[in-house]
């Protein structure tokens, strides 16, 4: 089976998302690119990949003043799995409306990930050999 590389990092977050169209509960978002995000219900429930779906997320995170709470994606499932009870959902997204608010969003994750680095965390360190 052939797995296409993906085109922009994808940063493990969490959110919830309100997919009235999947289900009346919200899910959860597990992670999220410029391209697609990954969500999980803790329950079963049914998704038809031939459908487009409008979600709304909710990050648990919201960097800066500059963010919305929320944004509203167009999405369109590419895998679904259910194993003991749990629905995992693949979405690519498509344009969107709140298209600038995601970019915003990826950025502030994509900081957040470069202050997290080894580099950017040992700052004045010395090592002397003695």
């Amino acid at each position: 089976m052939h797995t296409a590389a993906r085109k922009s990092v994808r940063y493990d977050d969490i959110g919830r998302i309100d997919a009235p169209q999947i289900c009346a509960l919200p899910g959860v978002l597990d992670n999220i690119s410029k391209e697609g995000c990954k969500v999980h219900y803790p329950f079963a429930v049914v998704v038809d990949l031939d459908s487009d779906y409008e979600i709304k997320v909710m990050p648990s995170r919201i960097a800066g003043e500059m963010h919305k709470a929320s944004f509203t994606l167009l999405c369109h499932p590419r895998w679904a799995k259910e194993d003991k009870g749990v629905t995992e959902i693949g979405f690519r997204i498509l344009r969107s409306p709140d298209s600038v608010h995601l970019s915003e969003y990826i950025e502030s994750l994509s900081d957040a990930a470069e202050d997290q680095t080894v580099e950017n965390q040992i700052v004045g360190s010395v090592c002397q050999v003695v």
